[in-house]
């Protein structure tokens, strides 16, 4: 649970780190981010059900702990 939890923790770092580009430059670089992002196609998609597979894997284990 802990390296799971560290995991989804650095997403959230990454995510907000990500959007806070919207305060430089009119939200300029904040657009080639987004650009980005939409072009690792098929990754994407991989990362996110990674993502949703990392946030089951820490709930499952939260209920096996006493």
């Amino acid at each position: 649970m802990g390296l799971s939890g560290l995991l989804l923790g650095g997403f959230i770092i990454f995510h907000l780190l990500g959007n806070l580009l919207l305060l430089k430059q009119d939200g300029a670089i904040f657009n080639q981010y987004a650009e980005s992002l939409e072009h690792l196609g098929v990754l994407f998609i991989v990362g996110e059900v990674g993502l949703i597979a990392l946030f089951a894997v820490h709930i499952i284990t939260a209920f096996g702990l006493k």
